[in-house]
């Protein structure tokens, strides 16, 4: 990309030159093939009129901060493969940056890395010239994995649709599943929002609390839903227990209450208010929505946490 960028009939030695004396640091991008090994053996590294090697030689004179960075699996580049003049690149400590999914957590740290040797460098980093095949296969890769990381998004929308087909939505409120979606995108957003202000500690604590919420509020949920709700032969939904028998029930079903099982339902019409008391009713509907709604809070945390990270153009 740099050979495009010079004009022609210019000295590429002296425009290398005056691109680095305004530069604030140079990253070396070195693949597995960047020593230029020929088919006899011979390094075009070695040879002094290799662009590569005039550009990092003239950084090094110039005493312009260096940050050597691995791609596509490249390893760090020994002291032997180099001319004398760049031997110092070989002892440089190397950023690794793969295409994968730890491609945003790589490039983190190198925005980082170079933040601290010349803060706001990051934020603007030209490209020059048409990308090659070989970037063009990068950005394809990254896009699929930007896909695969929404994967999760799409999931967690999906979720509630789908717990609702399957008669697994609380009893209250109703239409929880549309709500659901829509707080979940909120939460997602603000979740997202606040995971890129934090530091790796705090980000790495926030995940762990969405973990211990999901999980706990899951669990809860489920067992509630075991316990405390039941289906009627004529809807297509749950319907609350309560955890405390109304008087009628007391005189009628006093050893059973307020663990009153199928028979009792149908003797009350699937009338929950004929066995068991409003407020114990209430209470249980208010339980199961808080536990449904706190395991899609912190499903919808996790999933931030997930999303491709935002970086500065």
């Amino acid at each position: 990309m740099d050979i495009d960028a010079i004009p022609y009939g210019v000295d590429f030695r002296d425009h290398i030159q005056a691109i680095l004396q305004s530069a604030d640091l140079l990253l070396a991008i070195i693949g597995p093939k960047w020593v230029g090994e020929m088919d006899d053996g011979h390094l075009r590294i070695m040879e002094p009129t290799d662009p590569v090697r005039v550009e990092i030689e003239t950084a090094v004179r110039q005493k312009l901060a260096i940050i050597p960075v691995l791609v596509d699996g490249a390893v760090a580049v020994n002291e032997s493969q180099l001319p004398d003049e760049l031997k110092a690149l070989a002892y440089l400590n190397a950023a690794t940056v793969a295409t994968g999914r730890d491609f945003h957590g790589h490039m983190d740290r190198v925005i980082a890395a170079i933040d601290q040797i010349a803060p706001g460098a990051a934020e603007a980093v030209p490209v020059r010239g048409p990308a090659t095949p070989a970037q063009a296969g990068v950005t394809i890769q990254l896009n699929r994995d930007q896909l695969l990381r929404l994967g999760p998004l799409a999931a967690v929308l999906i979720l509630p649709f789908a717990a609702a087909l399957a008669v697994m939505a609380p009893p209250e409120p109703g239409g929880a599943a549309p709500i659901t979606a829509i707080l979940v995108g909120a939460a997602v957003a603000l979740s997202y929002q606040l995971l890129e202000r934090l530091g790796p500690v705090a980000r790495r604590w926030l995940t762990g609390l969405a973990i211990a919420l999901t999980v706990v509020s899951a669990a809860g949920y489920l067992a509630g839903v075991s316990l405390y709700t039941y289906e009627t032969p004529k809807h297509d939904r749950l319907f609350a227990r309560g955890t405390e028998c109304s008087a009628d029930a007391k005189a009628v079903f006093a050893a059973k209450c307020p663990a009153l099982g199928p028979d009792e339902l149908a003797s009350a019409q699937y009338e929950a208010g004929y066995l068991w008391t409003t407020k114990s009713i209430g209470l249980v509907e208010a339980g199961l929505a808080a536990l449904w709604f706190g395991a899609f809070l912190g499903l919808s945390a996790l999933v931030a946490a997930f999303l491709p990270a935002r970086h500065k153009p």
